[in-house]
């Protein structure tokens, strides 16, 4: 035993003696004391093409040293910054990126480079000047095709990024009661066609400049776009104040249905109830807990419990229902019990005819861009037809037919949280129209609020999960537009 120990020793102490210098090497190099690669020299590079704010370069050649591990590319941009570009060994293009506008005698876009080849142990050779004209930046590409829309109480800004690249829209608005005090609006975008509102805005003109800047600080021209008057509309009244003359309410599944409805069953009558599905004409909860469908226009939003001192509860759930599901094929309907996750719907009478120009919502706060908060819903309208009746034993006492479809909206959150919360604060603010021109929705006393999908649910998950543990819920919704005089005709 003590001889096979002794055999081990010496074997290890041989393969130890035949490699003396190895960690010695290691640090050497690691502590960038192995020598510089070759220099890049010019006619290694077999071609060099410029690119909307950059440029790619392509070699043919790179330095033969085993050291070698990369090229690097160094350049100021023009707020003075050193930008560096690496490209490995195992490469053959260099992309340059974050170009301006700097211009030589000819007018052509013209920046000079340092190209460097960099050892495994970071020592650097000597640099190569190489010159690089890049195409028009993407922030003068962008900064052309601004456009702005007269909207109501705002303005709508759209603009083309063919490129996808990140950078600022930036808009000067200059009121004219006030011109000293210009006010800026800044988006961060990376979409290929940018859409987005600058809301309110009093009914006045304003003269409005425009500016692009990417993440490099480069800036585009500032550029005059033209003199826009916001279109006017109101805030419909919710009848929350004593001096409002109209008083919204909710149509609970007995006013909704006026004589097709079998009060002694506490449904509809039998030939109504395939509609009566959580997907068509059924109300979700209307109390639950301490909420109710009510505090939903009552004009007092969770935005404030943001503030930690606050403990304002006030918000509509969904809650917990007994609710069909229609097999499509043989029309049987299996009631589940369980939470009423999406699709759900609330019809409300606004109490008067009314045509919609914009929408806005608030979210629960502890449901803010997450689980039941409800993220995408529509809005669907009914006029007031001569017919109708409140009579809930005579004809025309139903709600049920004439419904149109307004819009869908869809609260996306935005990528700073700091913009995220302003936004929850302030509220989602949606114009009722997605058409180019803004206009207003068909006149309708009636309106049908659909929730269709929240941030951790959605319909498809209810069809595979019926009784799902989600629900939907929102604190407030606030209407503008315009009154109109009901005629019946």
């Amino acid at each position: 035993m003590k001889n096979k120990f002794l055999y081990i020793v010496a074997c290890l102490g041989a393969i130890v003696m035949l490699l003396p210098g190895c960690k010695n090497d290691s640090v050497g190099i690691l502590n960038g004391q192995d020598e510089a690669p070759s220099p890049i020299q010019a006619d290694w590079i077999e071609k060099c093409e410029g690119t909307h704010g950059g440029a790619w370069i392509v070699f043919n050649q790179l330095p033969p040293e085993d050291n070698f591990l990369y090229v690097k590319a160094k350049y100021k941009v023009d707020d003075g910054q050193t930008i560096v570009k690496t490209m490995s060994v195992y490469s053959d293009t260099l992309w340059i990126e974050g170009l301006g506008r700097r211009e030589n005698d000819f007018g052509d876009y013209e920046y000079e480079i340092e190209l460097i080849s960099v050892s495994r142990g970071g020592s650097e050779s000597e640099p190569l000047p190489y010159v690089v004209h890049p195409l028009e930046p993407n922030i003068m590409l962008v900064s052309k095709t601004v456009t702005v829309k007269n909207s109501f109480a705002s303005l709508i800004i759209n603009c083309v990024n063919e490129l996808q690249q990140t950078l600022d829209v930036c808009l000067i608005l200059k009121p004219e009661s006030n011109p000293n005090e210009p006010v800026t609006k800044v988006v961060t975008t990376n979409d290929s066609a940018a859409r987005f509102t600058i809301s309110n805005l009093a009914e006045q003109n304003y003269e409005v400049f425009s500016y692009t800047k990417d993440t490099y600080n480069n800036y585009s021209d500032t550029t005059y776009v033209g003199i826009f008057k916001p279109l006017a509309d109101n805030l419909l009244a919710k009848g929350n104040n004593e001096e409002d003359i109209y008083q919204w309410s909710w149509m609970e599944d007995a006013t909704l249905y006026g004589d097709k409805w079998n009060s002694i069953g506490l449904r509809p009558k039998d030939e109504y109830m395939g509609i009566y599905t959580k997907d068509s004409m059924k109300n979700a909860s209307g109390v639950y807990a301490e909420a109710k469908i009510e505090y939903f226009w009552d004009d007092i939003t969770e935005s404030n419990n943001s503030d930690a001192s606050s403990d304002i509860t006030n918000y509509f759930h969904t809650g917990a229902a007994r609710y069909g599901v229609r097999d499509e094929g043989s029309g049987q309907i299996t009631y589940i019990t369980g939470y009423w996750a999406y699709p759900y719907s609330y019809f409300i009478d606004l109490g008067r005819t009314v045509q919609l120009s914009r929408v806005k919502v608030w979210q629960r706060y502890a449901d803010r861009y997450q689980g039941n908060g409800t993220k995408t819903f529509s809005l669907w309208g009914r006029p007031e037809f001569p017919t109708d009746t409140d009579d809930k034993t005579l004809p025309g006492s139903d709600r049920l037919e004439g419904w149109f479809f307004i819009g869908r909206y869809t609260i996306i959150q935005p990528t700073s949280q700091a913009d995220a919360d302003i936004e929850f604060k302030e509220g989602h603010e949606f114009p009722i129209t997605n058409s180019i021109d803004p206009e207003f929705s068909e006149p309708l006393r009636y309106l049908r609020f659909k929730g269709e999908a929240g941030f951790g649910f959605n319909a498809d998950d209810e069809a595979v999960n019926p009784g799902s543990p989600y629900i939907g819920t929102l604190s407030e919704i606030s209407l503008y537009g315009k009154d109109q005089e009901s005629d019946n005709e």
